[in-house]
């Protein structure tokens, strides 16, 4: 190793951020949105093609350049790692920027206002950490980062970075960092500490005041008042067409703001001086730039501003599409595609990342209050007209965004099996709620088939649709009983829904899986388990009730004859999962009378049946209709 100062391997304190204006070298490339962009996979993740993994001895490690120094005439960072507490993709990516020598500063993200996560939305085009920045340009999340380094782009972008002089953090995003700070400390207000910063609309962050209840009130009036469109564009010479989902031009969005009284008023009734000061067109590019930085509007490609170029519509401009949060996560009826976004994810939320305890907790209680107001008695009968317009559901909409930058890896087994029983649950009840339940018709078998796909909850920064959970978490990442393994009778052909190596999600496949997980999640059906809750300090108990109550309703031993008995059970049992419940039916019904409890007169039954030569089991119809009135 050469003689040349080398990068110390430990996070730099906090440094001084200019104000300057950065040059075109350091504008943000367009990362897109992972819940609403066409960047993001199917499954919600993004993609990246990790290359060969270089030796350690071989990774090219940064220097420190001589003319990028602080004050103190240590060599400043050109790095800057947005984060929030206890995420642990950003304990991820620091750790690997440390074990490449790669200095950083931090930025904290968990200010309550989410003023720092917007401005860093508003960047790079991200809603989930970590976002890192290198001489202020996004390089990505943790995975994105992870790659770069293995690669070597990351040391060349930091040592062209270190040349430069270039600052880590961009302009907008260290004066929202000084906000944030200042408003903790109480020192100065946002408008204070915001108002060197100017936006592109010419007007300046002074617009940052204008509360995001007035926008998020507009943007959901909005939504309901434009309509939105599939439309092809021209994505490259790679991709020449692509299909935009749920669109609509920023020219309208810019004609509803101008004639909404409501929302102008508001603008109006902050800033009194601002007609002497600037054209209507920048007052409107203003709020929509806001609506953007909120989340609330995103473009297409995540990479395009709704600035007053789009405003005044200038050399076509005006015809960029652009995506509203409410378009992009509202619920999708057959036979239209999935949304772009999960139905969580309307909202970006804005308060610090919690414990997965303290949530699920949060939810299991609102989950109740749901089953108190709504579900009969036995819970088998479910009013979803009557919660739909409830002030519960809606609280129970709120609480689920927090889900969004949850962290589930303190949880034990048990926690993550009820935390994923209890998401399957309440995401089936939210899709019937909004979306109503598949078709009973001639369409239904196909209908069923996407309907556990075609909606999703954001966990962690990645989405979870039904199948997802059932498959993926709770039956360890086994394929459907719909897949092509499972009907010709050999699943382990198919793979799981989380395939790719690289899935996030694969952390959270739970095994060994426990079988009884079938008897306590409820799709909406009649023919499904009773909806109740799950805790992990009681899972075992939980489980065995829900499994002994499921096989007392469903399963019943025909006459002993010559050639064996017939058992009757559920198709969860025999037919579709099976495979989870033993080799052979004896074995499966073995399983059975050990579920019911094997002193009980059923029990003694189906343990007497599991012993007889030539036992078979008959599956009964399943009764798809749905579990309540819609």
């Amino acid at each position: 190793m050469s003689s040349a100062a080398v990068v110390p391997r430990h996070v730099v304190p906090r440094a001084r951020v200019s104000d300057a204006t950065h040059r075109a070298a350091t504008t943000a490339r367009g990362v897109r949105h992972p819940a609403m962009s066409r960047s993001t996979s199917p499954s919600g993740y993004r993609r990246h093609a990790h290359p060969r993994v270089r030796s350690r001895a071989n990774r090219r490690v940064p220097r420190a350049v001589g003319d990028a120094r602080g004050d103190g005439g240590e060599a400043k960072p050109a790095v800057a790692v947005v984060k929030t507490s206890a995420c642990p993709h950003c304990r991820r990516a620091e750790a690997a920027l440390r074990e490449a020598g790669i200095a950083f500063v931090e930025i904290d993200a968990s200010d309550a206002e989410g003023v720092v996560r917007d401005a860093a939305s508003a960047v790079s085009g991200m809603r989930t950490v970590p976002q890192v920045f290198v001489g202020g340009a996004c390089v990505g999340g943790a995975d994105d980062t992870i790659a770069a380094i293995e690669s070597g782009e990351l040391a060349e972008r930091v040592a062209r970075a270190s040349a430069d002089a270039l600052d880590a953090t961009p302009p907008s995003l260290a004066a929202a960092a000084a906000a944030a700070a200042a408003a903790a400390a109480g020192a100065r207000s946002v408008r204070a500490a915001t108002s060197s910063a100017s936006s592109s609309s010419g007007f300046g962050a002074e617009t940052l005041d204008l509360s995001y209840a007035v926008l998020d009130d507009a943007a959901e009036r909005m939504s309901r008042d434009l309509t939105p469109r599939d439309l092809w564009t021209f994505g490259g010479w790679r991709r020449p067409l692509h299909l935009e989902r749920r669109v609509v031009f920023g020219k309208d969005i810019a004609a509803w703001i101008a004639r909404d009284e409501k929302t102008t008023r508001a603008f109006s009734s902050l800033f009194p001086d601002a007609d002497s000061r600037v054209s209507d067109d920048a007052k409107i590019a203003s709020i929509a730039s806001r609506m953007c930085e909120l989340g609330l509007v995103v473009s297409a490609d995540g990479s395009r501003a709704l600035d007053e170029r789009v405003v005044r519509d200038e050399d076509g401009a005006g015809s960029i599409p652009f995506r509203l949060a409410d378009h992009a996560a509202a619920p999708s009826a057959f036979p239209k595609a999935k949304p772009p976004a999960a139905l969580n994810a309307r909202r970006r939320f804005r308060g610090p990342a919690r414990d997965a305890r303290e949530v699920a907790a949060d939810l299991r209680l609102r989950i109740l209050k749901l089953h108190d107001a709504f579900l009969s008695e036995n819970g088998s009968f479910v009013d979803y007209a009557a919660m739909r317009d409830s002030d519960a559901f809606r609280e129970y909409l709120r609480a689920a965004e927090a889900l969004q930058t949850v962290s589930l890896q303190a949880l034990t087994k048990d926690e993550k099996t009820a935390f994923f029983v209890n998401l399957y649950n309440a995401l089936v009840v939210h899709v019937t709620v909004v979306a109503g339940p598949p078709h009973n018709g001639v369409w239904g078998f196909f209908d069923r088939l996407s309907y556990f796909d075609r909606h999703a909850y954001e966990v962690e920064g990645v989405t979870y649709t039904c199948d997802d959970i059932e498959h993926g978490c709770l039956r360890g990442n086994k394929p459907s009983a719909a897949s092509i393994g499972a009907i010709v009778g050999f699943p382990k052909l198919s793979r799981g829904p989380f395939a790719n190596p690289n899935d996030p999600r694969r952390r959270n496949a739970i095994v060994p899986f426990d079988p009884r997980v079938h008897f306590a999640l409820n799709c909406g059906a009649k023919s499904c388990p009773p909806i109740r809750l799950y805790d992990g300090d009681n899972l075992e108990t939980q489980l065995a009730a829900a499994a002994a109550a499921f096989v007392e309703s469903e399963t019943s031993v025909g006459e002993f004859g010559e050639d064996g008995v017939v058992v009757n059970a559920s198709k969860i049992v025999g037919s579709w999962y099976k495979w989870d419940f033993g080799l052979d039916d004896a074995a499966r019904v073995a399983a059975l009378a050990a579920y019911a409890g094997e002193e009980t007169p059923l029990g003694l039954e189906l343990k007497r049946a599991a012993q007889t030569p030539g036992v078979v089991i008959a599956t009964r119809e399943y009764d798809w209709d749905l579990n309540g009135t819609a």
